[in-house]
């Protein structure tokens, strides 16, 4: 009940905790956090909550918790590929009418008043991609669209082949098996470490 609550009658919970109706995407953060305002970075983290949530109401067998679990995936997802997923090549009906800036494919975070392709605590272009794919679950291929992945996987491979780096970019090769699952296997078959949220 604490991220869907099903039920206006409830009265301690709210029915949409994280969920901005109007943005069409949760906030991590509320108004004042981190002495700002509202901020959200990893739509895969509220996504895969509300798979959860979904999963919850499976187990319980509560169609009303299916059903709220559903409206907020479907939002949450097409925001997703709305505001954080860039397509280099759209040049319409997008919120990012600069094409230097969709030619970076990830937003990273997104503010009140910002966008960026930036991170709170870097800027790698492997980390700001895999924020918007961990943890990797069966909703992951629902997230990971192959228009997104065709020119995120890509702008990422620069960073590719950096023991360093490979756990972020192991979320990256995961995304790339919805394209091409056979370079996607080799890809994690050689990377020198995988993030534990895969």
């Amino acid at each position: 009940r604490d991220i869907g609550n099903p039920s206006d009658l409830d009265h301690y919970y709210p029915v949409s905790r994280h969920k901005d109706w109007f943005a069409g995407h949760s906030w991590a953060g509320g108004v004042g956090y981190n002495g700002g305002t509202r901020d959200e970075e990893s739509t895969s983290e509220a996504i895969n909550g509300y798979y959860g949530l979904y999963l919850w109401g499976l187990a319980t067998n509560s169609c009303s918790i299916q059903n709220v679990a559903r409206i907020y995936l479907a939002t949450e997802i097409q925001s997703a590929k709305s505001y954080w997923h860039l397509y280099p090549n759209v040049t319409d009906d997008t919120p990012y009418p600069e094409a230097s800036f969709r030619a970076l494919t990830s937003v990273g975070q997104i503010m009140n008043e910002q966008a960026g392709a930036w991170l709170w605590w870097g800027g790698l272009r492997t980390e700001i991609a895999a924020i918007q794919l961990l943890p990797v679950t069966p909703i992951t291929e629902w997230v990971a669209d192959p228009e997104w992945v065709k020119g995120m996987v890509p702008y990422c491979s620069v960073e590719f082949n950096n023991s360093a780096n490979d756990a972020w970019s192991s979320y990256v090769y995961e995304a790339n098996a919805v394209l091409d699952p056979q370079t996607a296997f080799k890809q994690l078959m050689t990377a020198t470490a995988v993030d534990g949220g895969s």
